[in-house]
């Protein structure tokens, strides 16, 4: 052989070479998106798309991952690139506006829904009939109150229910339950498949081991523990359930019955699984006998519809699609029935963005007055899995990104405002079978029931988690601005707002957290809150921390370096007039070093309270007064009220100096 053909041989060899790399680069890619690695799979289509820029889908993945990982801002500049490159390309549009209707843009989304109506006119009308509806939802009284569960860890919590008098939920921390309790979020993350977890009022979460072999999968059980519906598959990840609907990786499920005499579980897939296509998310009614699930078999409304069947002697009735009142042309997952209530997600139009909980009511074996729960449950961004204690406490799932970890469980209690009829406690009364079909379950004649459970062993020798409205357990009220997975520009950005206090991030994992504060009490975080969704950051939120996480914090802008003691602060200010860099007047009233706390409510009443920091100390902080006459007004107040030690201070670029005049 010549050099010239070695040469052409050996250049085949490479070039062939390449294009197998870039096509298991593809498929390395595809399979992290697919199992919903979304921060992984960033890494493998940024690393494969610098070879083959030319790959659409590969790009429109690239954005859906920024968009599934929380970073909005990522997703929304990278389809604004895509858009620049393809401009004629209408479906883009539609993803486009996806990503601002979840920021909470609805102007601009709907102006992307109305370029997309050049391809799908009768779908972009609904879309931008659905952001007016999202106006009108986040301007609504919101009439409950909605906090993180304080279990949550840093990361997938998901899928509670109700058994035995506990809450039980499925949790990707592991068996290091005892290393997450003592460290908190630097819990090392173990290997192996998520568990069930159960917790009784406020202690810490435990292994349910009991539903160890039902992990891979979303469980629903009936009121005495005989019948499991256990929904598996999805390429063996629960969460792609979610995250992947449209793709491949199907679910379905099965039926566990416990057999005493064999001490194990009998399983039967259900008989009505659909060859082609999906069966999952179920929820059995107390009784056992009905199943409500969902599906995107054919013959729907939409993609996944909600559906029904019953358990009649020994048989399990044909499915009946709920129709129209309560399935849309989109996905409806998470059926959930409380008396006559049905609750269930939706990411059709009339919602917030994302996956949005509904519930409708059944009046004479009809589903009417399908509603939204509001922006106080709702967010922009993913929300399902509801159900309810026996006090009327509400627990759901959402990928928030605000919360703890990937998805957290957030815990819903209602106000005053709606009254006692908000959330449905009275059990549910079946519907009736409409079809009762020649199969039956084999495994009906082991219909034996559990075992009684006694939860209250899961408890010893647990530490108590801590409540986070308590301030003497050194709580602390914080507002996250946002989760970023590649922040930029950040003091630019978030600098703004170091006027209600310190801006700081605080890295979680792969994310990036940009907080507010920290604040003594909900009051004051919730008044600073309503401010700062003022500024246009709506999507802020309240989180907790505890002393180990404030240490944690990297200052973006605002951070105090006032000297606690007081005593040797320099001062520049003459009485009756301020120079030109201060602002206002305002009233140190104390300093102290946790763990002491100081209960803010005493002073409340005289001005907007501010928190400051130097080291390891607090400084409490009232104003702001415009003349020096209010400020010594002020002053004399918190004097009375025993505060003796309290004098005048002026903020000077974003330092406190002692006003000369204090005594």
């Amino acid at each position: 052989m010549t050099i010239k053909g070695l040469f052409v041989v050996v250049l085949g060899v490479f070039f062939v070479h390449g294009l197998v790399a870039q096509q298991l680069g593809r498929q390395v890619a595809d399979s992290l998106y697919s199992a919903g690695d979304y921060v992984a799979a960033v890494d493998a289509y940024l690393q494969y798309l610098t070879e083959r820029p030319d790959d659409v889908v590969g790009h429109i993945r690239l954005g859906r991952c920024y968009e599934q990982m929380g970073d909005l801002q990522s997703a929304k500049v990278y389809f604004e690139e895509l858009l620049q490159k393809l401009p004629e390309d209408r479906a883009l549009y539609r993803l486009y506006g996806d990503v601002l209707k979840k920021m909470m843009r609805y102007e601009e989304a709907m102006a992307a829904y109305a370029r997309y109506a050049e391809e799908n006119p009768e779908e972009a009308a609904e879309l931008i009939r659905g952001c007016r509806i999202a106006k009108e939802l986040m301007a609504a009284p919101q009439g409950c109150v909605l906090e993180p569960l304080p279990t949550n860890s840093p990361y997938t919590d998901a899928f509670p229910m109700v058994y035995g008098g506990a809450m039980v939920y499925l949790s990707e921390r592991g068996r290091m339950w005892e290393e997450w309790q003592t460290k908190g979020e630097d819990a090392p993350r173990v290997a192996g498949k998520a568990m069930y977890y159960a917790v009784r009022g406020d202690q810490a979460p435990l292994p349910f081991d009991q539903w160890m072999e039902f992990a891979d999968g979303i469980v629903s059980i009936s009121a005495d523990g005989a019948l499991v519906a256990w929904m598996t598959g999805g390429e063996g990840h629960w969460l792609r359930a979610i995250d992947a609907l449209d793709d491949d990786g199907r679910v379905k499920i099965v039926l566990a019955r416990y057999d005493n005499e064999r001490d194990r579980w009998v399983k039967e897939d259900f008989p009505h699984n659909a060859e082609d296509a999906s069966t999952g998310f179920p929820y059995l009614t107390p009784d056992g006998n009905t199943l409500y699930f969902a599906s995107n078999r054919e013959g729907g409304y939409g993609k996944y519809d909600l559906y029904v069947s019953h358990y009649r002697d020994g048989f399990w009735t044909d499915p009946v699609n709920l129709g129209p009142h309560v399935n849309t042309p989109g996905n409806e997952i998470t059926p959930y029935l409380r008396g006559d209530t049905l609750y269930f997600a939706s990411d059709w139009y009339d919602g917030l963005g994302g996956y949005d909980i509904f519930r409708i009511r059944r009046v004479a074996d009809q589903w009417r007055d399908r509603e939204n729960l509001g922006a106080c449950v709702n967010s922009p961004h993913n929300d399902y899995g509801w159900v309810i204690d026996g006090e009327g406490r509400a627990y759901f799932t959402s990928d928030r990104p605000v919360g703890k970890g990937r998805q957290d469980i957030y815990v819903v209690t209602q106000s005053s405002e709606k009254g006692t009829d908000q959330w449905q406690t009275k059990d549910a009364s079946p519907l009736e079978p409409i079809v009762i079909p020649p199969q039956k379950l084999k495994t009906a004649s082991t219909h034996r029931p559990l075992p009684v459970i006694d939860l209250s062993k899961l408890v010893i020798d647990t530490v108590a988690v801590l409540r986070p409205e308590v301030e003497e357990n050194g709580r602390y009220y914080c507002i996250q601005l946002a989760a970023l997975r590649h922040p930029t520009g950040l003091k630019e950005r978030f600098g703004p707002l170091s006027r209600y206090g310190e801006v700081y991030s605080l890295r979680s994992g792969a994310w990036i957290k940009v907080r507010l504060g920290c604040y003594s009490t909900k009051e004051q975080a919730l008044a600073i809150l309503k401010k700062v969704r003022q500024q246009g950051w709506t999507e802020a939120f309240i989180v907790y921390e505890d002393e180990q996480t404030r240490a944690k914090h990297r200052r973006i802008a605002g951070a105090a370096t006032v000297d606690p003691t007081a005593t040797d602060v320099t001062s520049s200010t003459q009485e009756g007039a301020k120079s030109k860099s201060a602002s206002t007047y305002k009233v140190r009233v104390v300093a102290y070093r946790p763990p002491t706390t100081f209960h803010t409510s005493v002073v409340s009443d005289l001005g907007r309270i501010e928190h400051w920091t130097k080291g390891d100390w607090r400084i409490i902080v009232i104003g702001d007064y415009h003349t020096l006459e209010e400020a010594k007004r002020v002053l004399a107040t918190v004097k009375e009220r025993g505060y003796h030690d309290a004098f005048i201070v002026v903020e000077r670029n974003g330092l406190l100096e002692k006003w000369e005049g204090s005594e």
